[in-house]
């Protein structure tokens, strides 16, 4: 309770700051953030932050900058959080892919390794290196990027569509050979 008549309260005082600048670190926020669904969340938290260092805060600065340099803080801290996020769902499904790829599938005939040995055969030599690299070697794909000057992602993404492009071989001569589709 304020102790003299007309005196706000601590959170009438905090409500008007925020009413005031809200639209203003909320605009910011909206530009600046990995997600735009993150915005109000990312301003929020700005306003907290401003809350715990306004004892630190010099009256003499203009207070919209103090809050754009805060939010602008606070999406960066978000951004390099969703980037790390991202970095390691897709080396989790880097390594799911390639543990699929270690699995030997369930296919219906005994023609297989013939069917798979003439896939082999028409793959570019690059592709057979990667493959040869990836499985009989048992390299990593940072390891065979520095092998072939690449890049893991670049080997990853290559590995990825070298698989694929054997599977659909194998299918179209299963096919021809009147056999039933590869199943997962």
């Amino acid at each position: 309770m304020p102790d003299t008549p007309g005196e706000l309260t601590a959170r009438e005082i905090i409500t008007r700051f925020v009413e005031a600048h809200h639209l203003y670190v909320r605009s910011i926020a909206n530009k600046l953030a990995p997600d735009p669904s993150q915005a109000d969340d990312l301003a929020h938290e700005a306003f907290l932050i401003a809350m715990r260092k306004a004892d630190s805060f010099d009256a003499d600065r203009d207070v919209r900058a103090w809050l754009a340099g805060i939010i602008r803080n606070v999406c960066h801290r978000a951004w390099r959080s969703a980037i790390q996020e991202n970095k390691l769902k897709r080396d989790a499904l880097a390594e799911y892919m390639e543990e699929l790829a270690r699995q030997p599938p369930e296919l219906p005939d005994q023609g297989i390794r013939e069917r798979l040995e003439r896939c082999l055969g028409k793959l570019s030599d690059q592709g057979q290196t990667l493959l040869r690299l990836r499985y009989h070697v048992d390299m990593q794909s940072r390891e065979i990027a520095q092998e072939v000057s690449s890049t893991a992602e670049a080997v990853r993404m290559s590995l990825l569509r070298i698989r694929r492009q054997l599977r659909e071989c194998i299918e179209k001569e299963a096919q021809a050979g009147g056999l039933v589709k590869w199943t997962e």
